[in-house]
């Protein structure tokens, strides 16, 4: 058994907009509405009444899925009865809320939708709310019978996910796309065209269309980054995916502060291997063994106007712009410079990074650990070696 409670928004519309997509598809049910309020005409109603009650709190809506093992046997009716004691717990037992039955998978799972603002309009407290879901479950356990997965790792495993990387063989297409979208959602970056690379690197394309409302468009890669899929509304998922990236850019913008340590290393490395590059691919395969990716942004004329470095050991993005003292007309220097059209097959630089002899990049990261600059530490190296030589 896994409890996932999904992030919070504005609304409950999407929440439920999601979930009524899938009963109109014949993928879900409306398994029971509770706490529905008598005078209303449907669920939809209620959870109106309760938003409008709401003078404060941004983030209203309250989305989570109940995810059973095949031998967990729970049943529908059982499922509804552990969702009332886990909705109690939460502090939503007088609210409304409305349980849908999925089928969409092999593995049947459910969804509960409801309302983080009461009938007086005060907001349900909900401090550590994922972690108090857990402490629950575990303490429900013996009562219903099932073993407590470990955590979204487990949920994704057993759906056959991968976050690292889309997959289109292994099938439940949106449900690695929502996986891989929080998972990129992690790391921090401060523009649409970061965050369009780190999923690109996770294998989705991402876009957005304005109107009425900002909407993320996905869409699969495959193994040479080519659509493999077709293009998919965020409005078809679970998330309300623009909202969640604009949040998260938002506070990744007011905490440049302290990413102070992950810009300097990718500043560090950048500056190593920039000048010890013989082409673009082989600067961004020097990167790329220290599991930073790089995209060199080009104009319709070839000339180079920008540059994205995506660090996935810390989760940060950064544009050129954003380092210390690697700056672009490095790049664009080397790019119309012979040193990225000559034809070099071996060079100093190249060694030092292969095989690991003379000053190479773990020089230039223990440096960064002792506060000293790169530079220093390859002088200090290219001085020892020259010392060494001197005395045999």
């Amino acid at each position: 058994m896994v409890v996932k409670i999904m992030k919070s928004c504005p609304s409950v519309k999407s929440a439920l907009d999601y979930n009524e997509r899938k009963v109109s598809s014949g993928d879900a049910e409306l398994l029971a509405t509770v706490n529905k309020r008598a005078c209303d005409a449907s669920i939809q109603d209620t959870f109106r009444f309760y938003e409008n009650r709401n003078i404060r709190s941004r983030d209203v809506s309250f989305h989570m899925s109940i995810n059973p093992s095949e031998n967990d046997g729970m049943t529908p009716d059982k499922a509804l009865e552990f969702i009332d004691d886990l909705m109690k717990g939460l502090g939503y037992g007088n609210q409304p809320y409305a349980v849908y039955r999925h089928t969409d998978i092999e593995r049947e799972h459910y969804h509960v939708v409801s309302v983080k603002v009461n009938e007086d309009g005060k907001k349900i407290r909900d401090r550590q709310e994922k972690r108090r879901a857990v402490d629950l479950t575990r303490q429900l356990a013996d009562k219903y019978g099932f073993t407590l997965g470990n955590g979204n790792a487990q949920h994704m495993s057993d759906l056959g996910i991968d976050t690292r990387r889309f997959t289109p063989s292994a099938g439940n297409v949106l449900a690695q796309m929502e996986a891989i979208f929080n998972e990129c959602c992690k790391y921090h970056f401060t523009t649409f065209a970061q965050f369009q690379m780190i999923m690109e690197n996770h294998g989705i394309g991402v876009d957005y269309r304005t109107g009425n409302e900002n909407v993320i468009i996905l869409q699969g890669l495959d193994g040479q980054s080519k659509p493999c899929t077709a293009p998919i509304d965020e409005r078809d998922t679970a998330l309300s995916m623009y909202e969640l990236y604009e949040k998260r850019a938002l506070s990744c913008r007011g905490r440049t502060s302290i990413r102070q340590r992950e810009l300097s290393k990718v500043d560090s490395l950048a500056s190593f291997c920039i000048p010890r590059s013989t082409s673009e691919s082989h600067f961004s395969n020097m990167l790329k063994r220290h599991d930073i990716d790089l995209k060199i942004h080009r104009a319709p004329n070839g000339n180079i106007i920008g540059a994205t470095f995506v660090d996935h050991a810390t989760k940060s993005a950064f544009k050129c712009s954003e380092l210390p003292t690697f700056k672009l007309n490095l790049i664009q220097t080397a790019d119309s410079s012979s040193q990225w059209h000559a034809n070099i097959t071996s060079t100093q630089g190249t060694t030092a990074v292969q095989s690991g002899d003379g000053p190479g990049i773990m020089d230039v990261l223990e440096g960064l650990g002792a506060g000293r600059s790169s530079e220093m530490e390859m002088m200090d190296d290219e001085n020892k070696g020259k010392k060494k030589g001197k005395k045999r």
